[in-house]
């Protein structure tokens, strides 16, 4: 069965438990306490019907757990191999011990052992097709349902725009804005009238207005009549009743839903009327009162109540109302305090019931692990291929006292690793690594209880395993066998464990991606320090761009002059740190690194109108000083110059500029602003310095 499919029926019931719970409840309650509340507790009802969330521990997620253990126990065959076998993999299985390896075959498995009945195979595709056809009934009767509200509020919405005009009464303006004033609502509400619409309503979610079938109303009346319709408005009712719209499609199965959208448009109304006669007196009360029966009499032919909140509801319900208005009185201590229970029992009813919900102990799925299983020497062995069946051990119906076997190398994935055991239910199996690698373990917790493989064991055998880069946060290196058993209790035997260190690249760098920030910092520092710019640089590709530890090494590849670093470097940059760099290497006059972010950045034409300011003002410094240019030939004072070298004291050449035809050789050394601070001819040693002979 689809995963969303058994969610939905979870939280379907867990509502009608508290629907169950408050309608059994209201006869307790209901002219004893507020009826707002009685409004508005339906949202914590709503909000179970539509929130998956859950305590680890709830009835529903109990409940549909155990079914569906159920279920798949149903579907196994009654041999002692219940683990549905795949011939297929028996010729090329191999069993390893600590000497010797036996190869087995089909041949050694009884063939009562090593099929899958055919009622079981019958009974499982009877399922998954039963659990189909329910998930697509569902999804069409959702899809269906929420689609006929939507066009029904459409087509409403343009018949009532189709008839309205504004209201023009200058007096019934200021009369409805200080009334909007009063109940301080700042957002605009329009007011219309249309004679094709039979009771006052108010519609529209983004913009709200109020619609009367008729301004002809006596002061009073339209005063209350503008009043009810801005109370809903203010409360946001429209967009109540549209989540209630939209928790009924999903739940269109069941009754109680639809019972409880008819007592929510019912609490909507006389929730209403509380808020508005809390603020009148008897009089006022009287005219209010008078209103509705008014609004009775001109019919409530509107049913719209999805797109509309009407003032007229149905006759059946008038009388209540009425009932309701003379009535009215505050609540006395005494129903505060049930007030207060109903909504802790409510609100604890909300968190226990809870939802199913797909996790490790969930049984049935169409994608649960399985592990096959090999019955040898009396012993049965799960057999464990990949990094899902690997998490698997201890979790359902894989127990800690189970026998398993790894039959192939596992790559972890980088995600924390759960260790298998705990002090409360230890590792009480055995785990025959079978001489084959598990590599990649990760705990980044350094507060973390047990960090290993196993994280307690008890009396159990745990040998022939291969661990490779684990990276865990409280290992302590020294101790033997640390990656594989943080604790070891009674008779537990842990033997033939290699622990390997870091081989090749493809094998580190998962454990690169799983480790903390200061802990990649130190193997990034350590590459660099070693200059193996290809590991460099494939690890930095594993960081996210804008990494801080991006913007930590290009400074200080920039200050080192590591132009092949931070060419590298520069491909984990955004935009703005690429801006950055180009405009202080160009300011800075390095041209090797303005050279590596040119085209990188959207504004390479700005910085080239700034690399061609800084160009114009270093000739006009040099012609200060004698030195000009013909295309690429420079001279100084009429000679052709051979070799212009320029630095920085205590620093790299900054520039060298060549020409094998000159015939004098410039050395210039400029300050830390990079003015010229002094121009020499270069003497044979610098020359022979820079080029030997």
């Amino acid at each position: 069965m689809n995963e969303v499919l058994r969610t939905i029926l979870s939280l379907s019931l867990s509502g009608s438990l508290l629907i169950l719970f408050l309608l059994l409840c209201s006869p307790l309650y209901r002219r004893r306490i507020s009826r707002q509340w009685q409004y508005y507790i339906w949202l914590v009802v709503i909000l179970r019907l539509l929130v998956p969330v859950t305590v680890p521990v709830s009835l529903a997620g109990a409940l549909f757990e155990r079914t569906e253990w159920e279920n798949v126990r149903n579907m196994e065959p009654e041999t002692s191999d219940t683990a549905a076998l795949n011939p297929a993999v028996w010729d090329n299985t191999v069993l390893r011990g600590d000497d010797v390896s036996w190869p087995v075959s089909r041949q050694d498995i009884p063939a009562a052992e090593s099929e899958i009945t055919a009622d079981s195979r019958k009974s499982d595709a009877l399922f998954h097709a039963g659990g189909d056809i329910l998930w697509f009934l569902w999804l069409t009767g959702a899809l269906l349902l929420l689609m006929r509200r939507i066009t029904a509020y459409q087509s409403f919405v343009k018949y009532v725009r189709a008839g309205r005009r504004e209201i023009s009464d200058i007096h019934l303006l200021e009369t409805f804005s200080e009334i909007k004033s009063r109940l301080r609502i700042a957002y605009c509400v329009e007011l219309y009238e249309n004679p094709q619409v039979s009771t006052p309503m108010l519609m529209g979610l983004r913009k709200p207005c109020i619609v009367l079938p008729t301004t002809s109303l006596t002061e009073e009346e339209f005063s209350c009549t503008v009043r009810h319709e801005l109370i809903h408005c203010k409360r946001l009712d429209l967009l109540y009743k549209w989540l209630m719209q939209i928790t009924l499609c999903l739940h269109w199965f069941n009754p109680l839903v639809w019972l409880m959208e008819k007592r929510l448009e019912h609490a909507c109304e006389l929730s209403c009327d509380e808020a508005l006669i809390s603020m009148l007196d008897d009089s006022g009360r009287r005219v209010y009162g008078d209103t509705l029966l008014h609004a009775a009499k001109t019919g409530c032919g509107c049913r719209h109540t999805t797109s509309a909140v009407t003032l007229c509801e149905e006759a059946n319900l008038l009388k209540e109302r009425l009932g309701a208005i003379m009535d009215y009185r505050k609540m006395t201590k005494g129903g505060v305090c049930a007030l207060l229970l109903l909504t802790i029992v409510l609100c604890c009813g909300f968190t226990f019931t809870g939802a199913y919900t797909q996790n490790a102990y969930s049984y049935g799925k169409e994608d649960a692990v399985e592990l096959e299983t090999l019955e040898f020497q009396g012993n049965t062995y799960y057999l464990v291929f990949d990094e899902a069946q690997l998490r698997a051990i201890g979790t359902g119906r894989y127990g800690m006292d189970k026998s398993y076997m790894q039959q192939a190398d596992i790559r972890l994935s980088g995600e924390e690793w759960i260790p298998i055991g705990t002090m409360e239910h230890p590792f009480t199996g055995s785990y025959n690594g079978n001489g084959f690698e598990i590599a990649g373990l990760t705990m980044t917790d350094p507060e973390a209880e047990h960090a290993g493989l196993f994280g307690v064991a008890r009396d159990a055998d745990i040998y022939n395993i291969m661990m490779r880069d684990a990276s865990l946060a409280n290992m302590d290196e020294d101790a033997p066998n640390a990656p594989v058993l943080a604790v070891g209790l009674g008779n537990t035997a842990c033997y033939d464990i290699t622990v390997l260190e870091t081989g090749n690249l493809a094998q580190f760098l998962p454990t690169f991606w799983g480790m903390e920030a200061q802990e990649q910092k130190a193997w990034l520092e350590r590459f660099y320090e070693d200059g193996e710019i290809a590991t460099f640089a494939t690890c930095l590709n594993w960081l996210e761009v804008n990494n801080p530890l991006v913007s930590y090494f290009a400074q200080r590849a920039y200050m080192d002059g590591e132009t092949g670093f931070f060419s590298v470097l520069i491909n984990r940059m955004g935009e703005d740190e690429l801006e950055e760099w180009a405009v202080r290497a160009i300011q800075d006059r390095e041209p090797g690194f303005a050279a590596m972010l040119h085209g990188r950045t959207k504004k390479d034409d700005e910085l080239d109108e700034m690399q061609k300011k800084l160009d114009e003002e270093q000739d006009r410094e040099y012609q200060s000083y004698g030195i000009t240019h013909e295309g690429k030939n420079w001279y100084y004072q009429g000679q052709l110059i051979g070799i212009i070298l320029e630095n920085e004291p205590g620093k790299s050449f900054y520039k060298l500029d060549m020409n094998p035809q000159g015939t004098i050789n410039i050395h210039i050394i400029r300050d830390e602003n990079w003015k010229i601070q002094s121009l020499s001819f270069m003497t044979e040693e610098e020359r022979m310095a820079l080029f030997g002979q």
